[in-house]
């Protein structure tokens, strides 16, 4: 059985062939995972693509870019005036820690959720996981959260960072 797929963006990222192992698996599951014999990925060239495809390319570049140096650390002085500003308490900067230096976030999510304990949470957009981890505080061991965002480079790095906190996000 042959099995095509248009190919997930990551994979025009990878450099080596253990990269593209990665990302395939990643996307498509483990070898013998996939319902086809032979998977055949194909690429829509950019001259077919619509006006929002594009966008959602373009998008998705640019944050994967970003993901690739969340490592970096950055100016908390900055991020802090930043998160203050959008309404953020020295509380849920505090609960941020060292992961405010990635905050890339438009507004404070959690002045108008007023997340309870045992609630589970959806973080759309979630990014580098700034606000996911401040929701897993409010939501306690009881709740749960779930991030979701377009850049697989900045879900790694959210992920890594939330099994470093202890986060079951």
């Amino acid at each position: 059985m042959f099995v095509a797929h248009e190919a997930d963006k990551n994979i025009d990222l990878a450099t080596s062939d253990e990269g593209l192992k990665e990302c395939v698996s990643d996307v498509y599951g483990d070898e013998g995972k996939n319902p086809g014999d032979f998977l055949f990925l194909f690429e829509k060239p950019d001259e077919l693509l619509t006006e929002d495809e594009k966008v959602k390319k373009a998008t998705f570049t640019a944050y994967n870019e970003v993901g690739k140096t969340a490592h970096i650390e950055g100016n908390v002085q900055k991020a802090k005036a930043i998160m203050k500003y959008l309404g953020y308490s020295d509380e849920e900067f505090q609960i941020a820690g060292k992961d405010s230096y990635n905050y890339q976030g438009v507004g404070n999510p959690h002045q108008f959720a007023k997340i309870q304990p045992g609630e589970h949470v959806l973080d759309l957009g979630s990014g580098l996981g700034v606000d996911s981890f401040i929701s897993c505080h409010y939501a306690g061991k009881e709740g749960k959260v779930y991030g979701l965002d377009i850049s697989k480079n900045e879900v790694k790095h959210a992920e890594a960072r939330a099994k470093e906190r202890g986060l079951d996000i």
